[in-house]
């Protein structure tokens, strides 16, 4: 998600493209109700709209800092609204319907999409921790070696975290004398191998991916976008990270690779394109909030506007809430003292291990 602190490095628009596409994506993905007689549609889109936001948050690390130091930075940008919109959501819970706090606490500090009312805000958490494995790896300079181990290690994850993607879903425990079935483990943890191998991948990357001109950049934007259409017109794999599916570890490994080179490419050219490359460049440094706040906003649009509308008109127009009203929020969260203090990560000076992006 787009990181709102300002930092003095420049920013590469289209990174911030790829982000307002990625996000809108996200949204999209959330009106189920369009989806229902269009399943191939849904998988297109899940098989890649989170992946590039880990991808994505590697091409921007910059090592420099202690560890800790990391740590609590991310923490400021990621954890802080986490726990700020959830403690809000578990005060309204247990003033307005009577629920314990004790549960919505419980469910927050499990943090995974099982157990979160607002059930995107899962990734956030998750992003951490991820954030934190592959910071921890590029302090080991684990990409900075010989070609054959950088590559091993890259495979290695890949292939063993699209492995240990579903094994703790469904998952038969005793705990206490009693049974219960576990869906994913707290702030979803067992996803962290797959996750640092897009974001390690993304770290790698970044030279190419944040350079602006030459030969190989320009045959990738040509390659991209074909090969994306090209690739899911004829292999049906995908994956949903929150609901541990991973069809296949090479095939909806590739499937998400071909969906961030396809963002990536269409990001490069709406990046020039006058009005709509800002509105996206602007929905992608907003994306965190959107991130967080889409789902009421858009289902509570979906039900009050489809008994006129019917489904299609309907669904745009919840869509297009789900990013047109979190948006507005972020904007005002950068000007109100308040908002700025519990949901945006304080000021700090520029360091080396990120970009404003």
């Amino acid at each position: 998600m787009a990181d709102p602190t300002v930092l003095p490095a420049p920013r590469h628009a289209h990174i911030d493209v790829a982000k307002g596409i990625g996000i809108a994506l996200v949204v999209l993905g959330h009106g189920w109700w369009l989806f229902d007689s269009r399943p191939r549609l849904l998988d297109v889109i899940t098989s890649f709209h989170l992946p590039i936001f880990l991808f994505l948050s590697g091409v921007l690390l910059r090592p420099g800092r202690s560890w800790a130091t990391f740590a609590a930075g991310r923490a400021q940008a990621l954890l802080k609204p986490y726990f700020t919109v959830l403690l809000a959501l578990a005060v309204a819970a247990v003033a307005l319907r009577g629920q314990r706090f004790a549960d919505r606490a419980a469910a927050m500090l499990y943090g995974n999409g099982e157990t979160l009312t607002w059930i995107p805000m899962w990734f956030l958490p998750y992003t951490w921790l991820v954030m934190l494995a592959t910071y921890w790896l590029i302090q080991r300079r684990a990409v900075t070696g010989h070609a054959a181990v950088r590559t091993a290690l890259l495979l290695a994850l890949a292939w063993g975290g699209a492995l240990a993607v579903p094994l703790a879903w469904d998952l038969p425990v005793s705990l206490f004398g009693q049974e219960i079935v576990v869906r994913g483990l707290p702030f979803s943890v067992d996803l962290v191998p797959i996750g640092c191998f897009f974001m390690l991948l993304g770290y790698a990357l970044r030279v190419y991916v944040l350079a602006d001109t030459g030969r190989w950049v320009r045959i990738a934007c040509w390659a991209a976008p074909a090969m994306f259409l090209a690739w899911h017109a004829l292999v049906p794999a995908s994956l949903d990270l929150n609901l541990r599916r991973y069809d296949d570890p090479l095939l909806s490994t590739v499937a998400a690779l071909v969906g961030i080179a396809g963002t990536l490419a269409a990001a490069r050219a709406l990046a020039r394109a006058p009005g709509l490359g800002p509105m996206l460049g602007y929905l992608g440094k907003a994306s965190l909030f959107i991130l967080i706040f889409h789902q009421p906003v858009q289902a509570a649009a979906w039900q009050a506007l489809h008994p006129s509308l019917g489904t299609p008109g309907a669904a745009l127009l919840a869509w297009l809430a789900g990013l047109a009203v979190p948006t507005l929020f972020f904007a005002a969260a950068g000007r109100i003292a308040p908002l700025r203090a519990l949901l945006l990560p304080a000021p700090r000076t520029a360091g080396p291990d990120a970009q404003r992006n």
